[in-house]
């Protein structure tokens, strides 16, 4: 796994961040999971992307759009090899349960969407919303997990884990 430090925030979309000649670099990059609705510390959020293509991706050439604004992935050269995951850690603090849905996208060099991801209500407090594999349709199946698990494969865990000699419902 391959985390991220803080991340400055640059402008508004304009077309000064982005070289309209530029080679596309993020082509294979992939939202896995975000975590925005932490529980003691705004360092907890993350946003996990995974490289589903078989080259390796240059970090430094793909931003991350949120609420209309860039953050660069990287901030000098870094590559994420093929079949990997990259944890991000943003610089903002990100809206914990949005009362509506969130918009996250990843932008090539050129300016061109590579991936999105709607956040939706509904997360609670130490859950991820997670891509949990695809459904029978070939369609992502993203769910909120109680088991985050940045810069790893997803896990789904349904329900929190009960403390050691604790019981939430005798009947389970």
């Amino acid at each position: 796994a391959t985390s991220s430090g803080t991340s400055s925030v640059s402008s508004k979309n304009s077309s000064a961040d982005f070289d309209p000649n530029a080679p596309p670099a993020c082509t294979g990059l992939r939202f896995s999971e975000i975590l925005s609705y932490y529980t003691d510390d705004a360092a907890e959020q993350f946003i996990e992307l995974y490289n589903s293509s078989p080259e390796s991706a240059d970090l430094s050439k793909c931003k991350l759009r949120y609420k209309n604004k860039l953050y660069p992935l990287a901030a000098s050269s870094l590559f994420l090899p093929s079949s990997s995951y990259y944890v991000y850690r943003p610089a903002v603090k990100l809206t914990k349960n949005p009362a509506t849905e969130n918009l996250f996208e990843i932008l090539d060099a050129n300016g061109a969407l590579v991936d999105s991801l709607n956040l939706p209500h509904g997360q609670k407090s130490g859950t991820s919303y997670a891509l949990i594999g695809v459904d029978y349709d070939g369609s992502p199946n993203w769910q909120i997990t109680y088991s985050p698990t940045p810069g790893q494969p997803n896990v789904y865990q349904e329900f929190r884990t009960c403390p050691t000699g604790k019981i939430i419902n005798e009947a389970t």
